[in-house]
């Protein structure tokens, strides 16, 4: 089969996607694996959550300041702006979270913060 330069472009394009792919997904499991080590027998992904209690939680409240351009009959801008601002919610949720290790039993405790924001 003889492969023309259109076809040779595409099939390194998708290799190189397909190895950025792998790339990213042995980074994020690496992340996930020291994450999750034991303090105590120094395992990588040793840790298990077994239990997840709120602590408390809060809202916050903010203002977001843009400038957006005007555009004129056929989409090009016209080198005026609109101030505008629109108002954003957090809402924050503090946990406490019970790990346990599975070579050794450890158990310990960590907090993590949860974020949504409604725009």
């Amino acid at each position: 089969m003889i492969m023309d330069e259109g076809d040779r472009i595409g099939l390194i394009v998708g290799i190189i996607f397909a190895a950025l792919i792998i790339l990213w997904i042995i980074i994020r499991e690496t992340i996930d694996r020291k994450r999750r080590q034991c303090s105590q027998c120094k395992k990588k992904g040793a840790l298990e959550e077994i239990d997840r209690q709120k602590i408390k939680s809060w809202t916050t409240y903010g203002t977001i300041h843009e400038k957006k351009p005007v555009l004129d009959n056929k989409g090009k801008e016209t080198g005026n702006y609109i101030d505008t601002s629109r108002e954003i919610t957090e809402l924050h949720t503090l946990y406490e979270i019970k790990m346990k290790c599975k070579y050794c039993g450890y158990e310990e405790n960590r907090t993590d913060e949860e974020i949504k924001q409604n725009r």
